[in-house]
């Protein structure tokens, strides 16, 4: 059977039709189809009906020639549903495109268009009503019970349910299946045998993807022994093809792996299996999970704990602040333990206990591609190389990524030939219609940046505004040629299907969208589509933290009332926690963000609207770009995601050469190809890269820069000369914005270059503790096990080399002492000294400070150290008003800051993470003291007021609510208030809050309800142990 060119475009023409519904374009809008993409139907149809027999027939080549056309048919149907032509056939078109989506392989829009369907009603006699109910139970585990001997059909219904509740009996629903066939072919009309062709292809098809069948074969463990899980209505029935690419690779049996897997494609699901089959194997009695976010974190601790609550499993997530607040050994009940951190918490821990490598049978990496995340990557780097290095034949690692498009190079790097590389091009996720407004229509385009799909004749219609006082100038929304205004003109009219996320490339610029959203609501435009399709008490208990935070003026606040919430890194964490939990939940559906929404957090976003391709002033890379495209539309939630360019501009000017319309198209559209993505790097190779000099600044040879390094780099002011000698040889002495972008660079590659020594001082602390002898070549060795000479030419490997030697020749002077001190600290060795010396100069072993005169003295330490853009007496009473609990509103008026956001960079980045981990520097470089009070005392001290800094908390009680329940300041100050104890420590706070549960309840049906969920919950979960 062909698919003809006439084919593909009365597709297309049903898609258009379903968008202009979609869109809400008026009647006399809608363009004239020259041909009638209802004739497309019985091709569909007869195609889908070929298909079923080749499955019952068991006929691969037919299978194999039609599978294609299976997500064209699945499409059709889908946008015949949505353009509401046909009402009368809609359960059609949505059974069908259910069936169509299911035997693709795609459970996922299955389930989408399976939910739609409406009630199945007894008696239950029909084929149609049959293949209902056997899709609701096998994709969202409904039951249904009726009476077998009025309905033929129910033997084959009974069947699946029994064979996918139990594993047995896998040949009854064949006979049943061949039994009621017979009797629709004898005795029902040609739709009723088409259904009951399409009931028997689902049924077969399902049990090839069984998990009764699939697991067992692919985990090297019996179907016995994942009986007890199997077994249980929460289990996964079938596999999705993300989890039975583990299968195939061998990853379920134990194989180390790097596994590729688009966004949105069942991952959690996919990290649960993993762990199962390691669990039933007998391979890992403890997991560890690193994310890179706190949030991310959040969400796979929230997951996992939602799919093991009837396990003996031990779930934790350890916390972000550098100090000793973890546990391994043997868990409770002969269960397993599993635990979730960022990468940096990993490597403080096994820095300061690498034994513990040994002891975690299986390490799971998602968003595993930040090997070239600045000098984030390069300690990334090292994680990785660390762990690998103490890997044996019983333990797992699997690194997961949706962006590592070099992913066998990365493979080779790591595992050589005994690891595998699970990816699969088929594997894809929720499709997106990628859209480019202009402002009489939409262009649709799909692969193809020079053959566009269709168009939506959408003209923006501009509204005149209500004026203020003493105001004359005529104001209108949305305004021309303002890519702002039209993202804000689609998001207000497109909210009402689902979420809508409005990119914009700058922190600030989402208070200025925000901004011009209540300035056009107070001016007159009717933005009810918003609130409509908001939660109003949710959005109520939200402005009310908002206000806590901003004050009641603040647009933000304002905002929120009418579910118009922001998503930003500057946020605070309690509202960022909030505004992600009230979209997750469908009780907003309006987002105003940044790039973080590319970060791996799963909100149900339907629309992107881009303003632009931008991330600050500088274009987005590719790969971050599809990361960011990849979280509209999450499998299970819609069948498409849209994708919407606001830029006008980019498409009325993309075939002008003038102000380069024809480039600017050019590389919007390659941001959707993923053979133009970037590959993963690493982050060391920055140390022989040319320096970014701006687009009309001379080339400065990198060889010069490492030469310099190499020379110099024992000297004090080494990165101040080379930045005053970089600036006067591009001439950039008077261009700030150049001489900020230099020393940022260069900046960066100083901490990359302490990354270096603090893992050479490890592996050297690690050899010397074992009585081994430290290699004359060790810094060579390592260098050319790294990623970064891996990827390598051969001059970058000759610099990096160089380097290495120089940072090798600089740690073989150190004792076995400072190696340890060293690795602990996790900072350079020069730092380290610093922090030392400043130890003995302040007498801080033998002299005790009130926590008032410590806080001044640390500090003064961080500048002398780093360096601040603000003055040190205002960082001192940022942090004094931080660490009391003050609110950033309060902040403010005592303060030079002008602005919430702009505070709280400084408090989550400066004071939050810099000077806690100054902190816990100081307390890793302690000397050893002869008396053992003194320095549990000083210690105490110190751990307490990391975590003050940490957390920006007064009390021991809200520390321990932050690390243990939610990392919200405001709320856990309020809650040790109602506790009514200021000293209550993490081992203590469960029984302290169930005692307390009632108040803690009453006090937080007033917030936000993440924060009530999360506490009922988890002081339930105590109160059951």
């Amino acid at each position: 059977m062909k698919y003809t060119d006439k084919s593909e475009t009365l597709l297309k023409y049903q898609k258009a039709k379903a968008k202009l519904i979609e869109y809400d374009v008026a009647r006399e809008e809608y363009p004239n189809f020259p041909i009638n993409s209802n004739d497309l139907s019985f091709s569909t149809v007869y195609m889908l009906s070929l298909y079923a027999e080749s499955i019952i027939e068991d006929d691969s080549n037919r299978q194999a020639e039609l599978r294609p056309l299976l997500v064209k048919a699945a499409q059709y149907f889908d946008s015949a549903f949505e353009s509401k032509e046909r009402l009368q056939h809609d359960q059609d078109y949505l059974i069908t495109g259910a069936v169509a989506y299911f035997l693709y392989n795609d459970f996922g829009s299955a389930k989408v268009l399976c939910s739609r369907l409406a009630p199945v009603v007894s008696p239950f006699d029909t084929p149609f009503q049959i293949l209902a109910l056997s899709l609701r139970y096998l994709l969202m585990n409904k039951t249904q019970s009726f009476d077998s001997s009025v309905a033929r059909g129910a033997g084959v219904y009974e069947s699946l349910v029994a064979y996918f509740s139990s594993g047995d009996d896998k040949g009854n629903i064949t006979a049943r299946l061949r039994e009621y066939r017979e009797y629709v072919f004898g005795n029902g009309n040609a739709l009723d045998v088409f259904y009951t062709d399409l009931l028997y292809a689902i049924c077969v098809f399902a049990m090839q993807k069984s998990a009764w069948q699939l697991l067992p074969r692919y985990s090297g463990t019996s179907a016995e022994v994942w009986k007890n899980y199997l077994e249980r209505c929460d289990a996964v029935k079938m596999l999705w093809q993300s989890q039975e690419l583990l299968c195939i690779h061998g990853v379920l049996r134990g194989q180390n792996a790097i596994v590729q897997l688009p966004t949105g494609v069942g991952k959690t699901k996919s990290i649960e299996l993993i762990i199962r089959a390691a669990q039933l194997g007998n391979r890992a009695s403890e997991v560890i999970i690193v994310a890179p976010l706190r949030a991310l974190c959040n969400e796979i601790t929230h997951d996992l704990q939602g799919a093991f609550r009837k396990d003996s499993v031990e779930i934790s997530q350890f916390s972000d602040i550098m100090e000793d607040d973890y546990s391994f050994g043997a868990p409770k009940n002969e269960g397993i333990r599993i635990s979730i951190c960022t990468p940096e918490k990993l490597n403080y821990i096994i820095h300061h206990q690498p034994d513990i490598c040994d002891m975690i049978g299986l390490f799971i990496l998602d968003e595993a591609h930040m090997f070239d995340d600045g000098p984030r990557g390069a300690v990334y780097e090292f994680l990785v190389t660390t762990i690998r290095e103490r890997l044996n034949d019983n333990q797992q690692l699997v690194l997961l990524s949706a962006v590592m498009t070099n992913a066998n190079d990365i493979g080779q790097w790591l595992f050589g030939e005994s690891g595998a590389l699970a990816t699969d091009d088929s594997i894809t996720s929720t499709p997106k219609s990628v859209g480019f407004c202009n402002y009489s229509s939409i262009a649709y385009y799909s692969g193809d940046p020079l053959s566009r799909d269709y168009f939506v004749p959408m003209r923006v219609i501009t509204q005149e505004l209500r004026l203020f006082k003493k105001e004359r100038k005529t104001r209108i929304f949305p305004e021309n040629n303002s890519a702002r205004d039209i993202a804000l003109y689609y998001g207000i009219r497109l909210c009402k299907n689902g979420g809508v996320a409005v990119y914009v490339n700058q922190t600030a610029s989402v208070r200025t969208t925000i901004e011009r959203v209540v300035d056009i609501h107070n001016r007159g435009y009717n933005i009810r589509n918003i609130s409509d399709n908001s939660n109003e008490e949710e959005m109520t208990k939200l402005r009310r933290l908002v206000c806590e935070y901003y004050g009641k003026d603040h647009v933000y606040t304002i905002a929120s009332h009418y579910g118009i919430l922001p998503h930003h890194s500057r946020l605070p964490n309690g509202v960022k926690l909030a505004v992600e939990y009230a979209l997750r939940e469908g009780k907003a559906r309006f987002v105003v963000c940044t790039s973080t929404l590319a970060q791996g957090i799963n909100i149900p976003i339907k629309y992107l609207l881009m303003t632009n391709i931008n991330k600050g002033n500088e274009q987005m890379s590719i790969r971050s770009f599809q990361n960011l495209v990849g979280r509209t539309a999450r499998a299970g939630m819609y069948t498409e995601g849209s994708v919407l360019i606001t830029d006008p501009s980019l498409y009325t000017r993309r075939d002008k050469y003038e102000g380069g319309g024809r480039y600017k198209w050019a590389a919007c559209c390659n941001m959707f190809s993923k053979s133009h993505a970037e590959p993963c790097k690493s982050s060391l190779l920055m140390l022989v890269s040319e320096l970014d000099t701006g687009y009309d600044g001379p080339r400065i040879k990198v060889q010069k820069i490492v030469r310099f390094i190499v020379d110099h780099y024992e000297e004090a002011d080494c990165f101040d000369v080379l930045q005053a000698k970089v600036i006067g040889k591009i001439g950039a002495e008077q261009n700030q914005h150049r001489k900020g972008s230099i020393a940022s660079q260069l900046f960066q590659r100083k901490q990359v270059l302490e990354a270096i020594e603090n893992y050479l001082c490890f592996v050297c602390e690690t050899l010397s503790s074992s009585e081994k002898d430290i290699p004359e070549n060790l810094s060579q060795d390592i260098c050319k096990g790294t990623l970064a000479y891996y990827l390598a030419n051969d001059d970058e490997r000759v610099m990096l080399l160089a380097i290495f030697k120089m940072l090798g020749e600089k740690v073989t002077f150190l004792s076995k002492q400072q190696y340890a001190k060293y690795s602990a600290a996790m900072t350079g060795i020069n730092c380290g000294k610093a922090i030392e010396s400043w130890i003995r100069e302040i007498d801080l072993v033998n002299h005790f400070y009130a926590e008032p005169d410590m806080l001044r003295l640390v500090v003064e330490l961080y500048v002398s150290l780093y360096g601040e853009k603000i003055k040190e007496e205002e960082l001192l009473l940022l942090c004094q008003e931080w660490i009391k609990g003050t609110m950033p509103l309060e902040m403010l008026s005592v303060t030079s800051f002008k602005e919430v956001d702009e505070l709280m960079n400084i408090c989550n980045n400066t004071i939050s993470f810099n000077l806690s981990f100054l902190v816990g520097n100081i307390i890793d470089l302690l000397p050893e003291m002869d008396d053992e009070e003194a320095a549990s005392v000083l210690n105490s001290a110190l751990s307490l007021l990391q975590r003050k800094l940490k957390y920006g908390v007064p009390n021991l009680t809200a520390i321990s609510i932050c690390e243990s329940v939610f990392w919200e300041r405001y709320i856990a100050i309020e809650i040790a208030r109602l506790i009514q104890d200021e000293s209550v420590a993490s081992s203590d706070l469960d029984v302290c809050l169930i005692l307390n549960k009632d108040r803690i309840c009453a006090y937080l049906e007033g917030m936000p309800s993440y924060f009530s969920d999360r506490f009922v919950a988890l002081v339930s979960k105590k109160a059951n142990t």
